[in-house]
């Protein structure tokens, strides 16, 4: 048991590291509190539920992608993991997200919007 859920782990890893490479970063709750949702309104709050639990237990699996955040004139917003972080804000959680910080111009290679100024105005409801 203990060795294929450290295979698992080690799995895991290595994926994310492929995946992610040196560009994910770790955020505590002072950061990832303000960071904006792109989709205000839209998140299951049963999904929400769901993860609560996970995060008090610190489920590794729940980060085995990260959020994918795009700063845009020093503010973050969500591009995905909008049901996890909003877990975690709810909480209060104390532990780190790993997020990838994504490049304006890999906007739509992440998200279904097509460039920062759609970003911008779906979070603030223009």
């Amino acid at each position: 048991m203990k060795k294929t859920f450290f295979l698992s782990f080690l799995l895991t890893l290595c994926c994310f590291l492929l995946s992610n490479g040196l560009n994910a970063q770790s955020a505590s709750y002072s950061t990832f509190s303000l960071w904006l949702q792109t989709e205000p309104g839209m998140q299951s709050e049963l999904s929400i539920a769901a993860i609560k639990p996970k995060l008090k237990a610190n489920d590794q699996y729940l980060w085995a992608d990260p959020v994918k955040i795009v700063f845009i004139k020093g503010t973050g917003y969500i591009l995905n993991g909008h049901h996890r972080v909003q877990a975690a804000v709810e909480i209060k959680w104390t532990g780190k997200i790993p997020y990838q910080n994504i490049p304006e111009a890999d906007i739509s290679k992440h998200s279904g919007f097509k460039d920062a100024k759609e970003v911008v105005a779906t979070a603030h409801g223009y």
